[in-house]
């Protein structure tokens, strides 16, 4: 028997708009309401060059105490077509000719869910098996717009792992919160398409923050469920995290870029915003602080780029004035430049260093960090995992 498999060309987004909700809010002595494990549940989850991911995913659920009732997988276009595994409830895919982007797939997976209830899950992404169990009473409140968990992740790297837990978990955040990010979480069908979906949005990629922006203005909470977790499995390289959490912070500054605002006011702002997340390290060890070191030094080369190639040598010679007296850090950035896409550490020709970033790096960086830090890279190495997974933002 053939499997159901939908092919499209261009995005195509079956979006209903429809009216407002009214809001309630939930105190903490609110009980949640109670679902049934028969609950009408469509897991949609999304593939591009990482098949063995969503298989591992679809191969998750005969181990979770709820069922879903329907399983869409929307392939983005990937050279050699997603294969489904022959399970109950059969898997329906959905397959764009070309690569749209995650905007595209996710207006067009959830578009195309038939349940009351949607799971939007990342191919990359595992659960416990009680995980949809604990969400769903929560989902199903009528003021509550999404519902998920605290990510935990798994990348392969225990460096890698403790850097992007600090900066991105937080997992003291509980209930009503202010954004949900989109690798997992649980709404009502009829919310979704009551709002407008994705309907307007034209990026590839940020979605999520779109989606979350929508159902809060349209007066529906964002709910953070305790006392579960999911895990997000992609294996990633120093690289591939980097350029990760520089998707999330550069459209921001690439917008004030194109209103040709200085790189001397563009550069602080980078440098003081991201640095202050060195705050949630703490004292995680050396080599997760270098992590964040590489991190600032590739945003700040992203926007020097947009003001010519002595801007980039002046970001370059800074950084490089910055660590002379931290030779093991010096090295690894020099080792790491090709790596990152940064070329090749520039400091020849015109490009003055920038005056001030001293000071700026130092409130960032404090000398017993730079300490650490090269005490870390004398004998320990950032991402250990031998191998990794396809990332979207390769292509970047």
């Amino acid at each position: 028997m053939a499997l159901p498999v939908r092919v499209l060309g261009k995005a195509e987004l079956g979006l209903i708009p429809g009216n407002e909700k009214a809001r309630k809010q939930l105190t903490a002595t609110d009980a949640p309401r109670s679902v049934t494990k028969s609950a009408s549940v469509s897991l949609v989850t999304y593939t591009y060059n990482d098949h063995a991911l969503a298989a591992g995913l679809l191969a998750d659920v005969a181990g979770w105490t709820v069922a879903p009732r329907e399983i869409i997988v929307v392939d983005d276009g990937t050279p050699e077509p997603f294969v489904p595994p022959r399970m109950n409830p059969r898997v329906t895919v959905i397959r764009f000719t070309d690569n749209q982007g995650c905007a595209a797939v996710t207006a067009a997976g959830i578009g195309a869910a038939t349940g009351k209830y949607v799971l939007s899950i990342d191919a990359d992404m595992r659960l416990s098996p009680d995980w949809l169990e604990k969400c769903l009473p929560y989902a199903a409140r009528k003021n509550i717009g999404m519902a998920a968990s605290r990510i935990e992740h798994k990348t392969g790297s225990a460096v890698l792992n403790a850097y992007l837990d600090a900066m991105y978990s937080k997992s003291e955040l509980k209930g009503v919160v202010k954004f949900i990010p989109g690798p997992v979480y649980m709404l009502r069908k009829e919310v979704f398409d009551a709002i407008g979906g994705l309907s307007g949005y034209g990026d590839k990629r940020g979605q999520d923050t779109y989606l979350c922006g929508k159902l809060v203005e349209k007066g529906y909470d964002l709910y953070r469920v305790p006392g579960i977790a999911a895990r997000q499995t992609r294996r990633l390289s120093l690289p591939q995290c980097v350029k990760r959490c520089l998707s999330w912070d550069m459209p921001y500054f690439l917008k004030r870029m194109a209103r040709k605002d200085g790189l001397e006011e563009l550069l602080p702002i980078f440098i003081l915003g991201v640095g202050k997340r060195m705050e949630a390290i703490g004292t995680a060890g050396g080599l997760v602080q270098y992590v964040h070191l590489v991190l600032i030094l590739s945003g700040c080369l992203r926007i020097a780029e947009g003001y010519g190639d002595a801007a980039v040598r002046g970001v370059w010679r800074s950084f490089v004035h910055f660590l002379r007296d931290r030779p093991q850090a010096l090295a690894a950035l020099a080792r790491d430049a090709g790596r990152f896409g940064m070329g090749e550490r520039r400091t020849d020709g015109e490009g003055a260093r920038f005056a001030g970033l001293d000071a700026l790096l130092g409130d960032v960086f404090p000398a017993p960090v730079l300490d650490a830090m090269d005490a870390a890279l004398t004998s320990g190495r950032v991402d250990e995992a031998a191998q990794t997974d396809f990332s979207m933002y390769e292509a970047d």
